[in-house]
C-alpha cells in the first residue's frame, strides 16, 4: 500500500500504472474520515483538469493492488470505508478487463507522447508537431532503433500516425488513441466521442 500526500504527479502515475488496483480516497489527515474505496479506473475519483488538487489540502489518497489491504488499514482507523456504487471495487463482475502489458521502452514512449499530448489540450493555440525523429532524439535514438517499439504500441492501439504504420519515417507525427488517453486520470471521464475531438484537434 502507498499513500499519497501533495504527489498530485506521482498519484496519476500509480493509477495510469496500476489499472487494476484500488484506490482508498479520504480528507483530514491526521484523523482519517470520509473514507471511499473505489477502483483506479473510477471516473468519480479523477479529473479533466490536470491541474486539479488530488492529494493536497484536507484530501488523500491511498492505494493498493487489492481491495482488502486498504480495508485493513482503514479498520485501523475505525472506519468502514463506503463502497463507490460507480465503479463497485468488490464486485469481480465489474473488474476490467486484462491489461495491456508494454515494455519499459514502450512505456515510456507512450507517456512522452502522452505528455505532449495533454500540454496541447490545455494550451490548443500551439500546433501539434510531435513526429517519430522528435522522440528518437529524447530518447537517444534514431527512429529506426525505435522502430520495433513504435511498432508494438502501434498493434497494441495505443499509438497511431498519419498514413500507413507499416513505414515509419523521421517527419510522420505520432499521435495517441482513444485508447492511450482513457488511461490518463484527468481524461477518463471524457466520453469516447469528447477524446475523439481532442485527437482531432491535434492532427489540425
Amino acid at each position: 500500500m502507498i499513500i499519497f500526500l501533495d504527489e498530485d504527479k506521482a498519484y496519476r502515475y500509480w493509477v495510469t500504472h496500476h489499472r487494476r488496483g484500488f484506490v482508498l480516497c479520504g480528507r483530514n489527515r491526521y484523523q482519517p474520515h470520509v473514507l471511499t474505496l473505489h477502483r483506479a479506473t473510477c471516473p468519480e475519483i479523477k479529473t479533466a483538469n490536470a491541474r486539479a488538487h488530488l492529494t493536497s489540502g484536507s484530501q488523500w489518497k491511498a492505494c493498493a493492488p487489492q481491495p482488502e489491504e486498504l480495508i485493513a488499514w482503514a479498520s485501523g482507523w475505525k472506519q468502514d470505508p463506503a463502497i463507490c456504487q460507480e465503479c463497485r471495487p468488490l464486485d469481480a463482475a465489474a473488474a476490467e478487463p486484462a491489461e495491456i502489458h508494454l515494455s519499459k521502452l514502450g512505456r515510456e514512449i507512450l507517456e512522452y507522447v502522452l505528455e505532449a499530448a495533454v500540454i496541447h489540450f490545455d494550451d490548443d493555440s500551439l500546433p501539434y508537431r510531435l513526429c517519430a525523429a522528435d522522440i528518437a532524439d529524447c530518447f537517444g535514438n534514431t527512429v529506426g532503433h525505435l522502430s520495433p517499439a513504435f511498432r508494438r504500441l502501434f498493434e497494441q492501439g495505443m499509438l497511431t500516425t498519419t498514413g500507413s504504420t507499416k513505414h515509419l519515417t523521421p517527419g510522420k507525427k505520432i499521435f495517441p488513441t482513444v485508447l492511450a488517453l482513457q488511461g490518463l486520470p484527468e481524461l477518463s471521464g471524457n466520453s469516447e466521442a469528447e477524446l475523439q475531438d481532442q485527437l482531432l484537434k491535434l492532427r489540425r
